[in-house]
């Protein structure tokens, strides 16, 4: 689909919003082909995978089964020379923190570990719930602040075809 070929009908829930979006090419392709102009924001970059990155988790399970056993279970496992969760966790703390601050409507496009773990903050849930989310690919989840507080107001809603 080329970008600006959706309806507007269908475009205007996002038209006057600042749009931000992960610094890889496919969030940046999302943003055009929904006809946003977008910023990238490298607050907003995937969960570094370090070594494992590009690999699929079959990949990595046959290569070093009890690492991943590990990133599985172990919030703060880093052993792979990326991210941990809880260090995701923290950085998407921060960055909704300076959200917050910035006022009005926010677009953000991302990723879905990057989604799990705003959700997870959002909610004050246990960063077990982590393996719990489903984020689907070509989704909206939205997060509303009322002044007071976060809360999830739409979880995987499809986007405008």
């Amino acid at each position: 689909m080329k970008a600006g070929s959706l309806p507007q009908r269908q475009r205007a829930p996002w038209r006057g919003r600042r749009v931000l979006t992960s610094p890889r090419l496919a969030c940046l392709e999302t943003a055009a082909r929904l006809a946003l102009t977008a910023l990238p924001d490298d607050g907003l970059a995937d969960m570094d995978y370090g070594r494992w990155s590009g690999l699929d988790l079959d990949s990595v399970a046959a290569a070093e089964p009890g690492a991943l056993q590990r990133w599985i279970s172990d919030p703060g496992f880093h052993e792979h020379g990326g991210e941990s969760r809880a260090g995701l966790a923290l950085r998407m703390a921060a960055w909704l923190d300076r959200l917050q601050g910035a006022g009005g409507h926010t677009v953000a496009i991302t990723h879905a570990a990057v989604i799990k773990s705003l959700i997870l903050h959002v909610l004050d849930a246990p960063e077990a719930g982590f393996w719990r989310l489903d984020i689907a690919p070509g989704t909206a989840t939205e997060l509303r602040h009322d002044g007071r507080r976060w809360a999830v107001s739409t979880l995987n809603c499809p986007l405008p075809e």
